[in-house]
Order: C-alpha cells, then sequence, then structure tokens
C-alpha cells in the first residue's frame, strides 16, 4: 500500500503543481508561501450545508465500498 501512494501521488504531481500555479496568479502572489495554500481564493465564501457536505464526501469515498460508505454516513448524521 506504501509503494501505491507514492506512485499514485508522483503520478499526479503534475496536476498539483499546475493547481498551486493557477492560485499563485488567483491570489496575485510572485511567489506561493504554505500559508497562501489556505487562503480563500473568494471574498464570498459558499454557504453549504453540513449534509450536504456529508453527501459529498460519502460520494468521493464510494470507490472505497458500500459498507465503508454507510458507517461515514452513520457516523457523521447519527452518531456524531
Amino acid at each position: 500500500m506504501f509503494h501505491n501512494l507514492i506512485e499514485t501521488y508522483r503520478k499526479h504531481m503534475p496536476v498539483w503543481h499546475r493547481y498551486w500555479r493557477v492560485r499563485q496568479k488567483a491570489l496575485g502572489l510572485d511567489k506561493l508561501q504554505p500559508y497562501d495554500t489556505r487562503s480563500r481564493l473568494s471574498r464570498n465564501a459558499p454557504e453549504v450545508p453540513y449534509e450536504q457536505a456529508v453527501e459529498w464526501i460519502a460520494a468521493g469515498m464510494r470507490p472505497l465500498g458500500e459498507e465503508y460508505v454507510s458507517i461515514l454516513r452513520r457516523g457523521c448524521l447519527e452518531e456524531r
């Protein structure tokens, strides 16, 4: 699993580099600092209801299996 994680990370490095360049340009910075990676790109933060966020996360976790997703949903919505 460790080697698979490293391989996947390396495979997607160009995507991350492109993302950081776009973010740097959107923020109007000459050089992107680590603390810039968490700053907002917009003045108006979107309002996302908690239940909607849980659904988005569950959709992203679907490849891990339905049992995993059902435990995630139960943990987020019922057993918080």
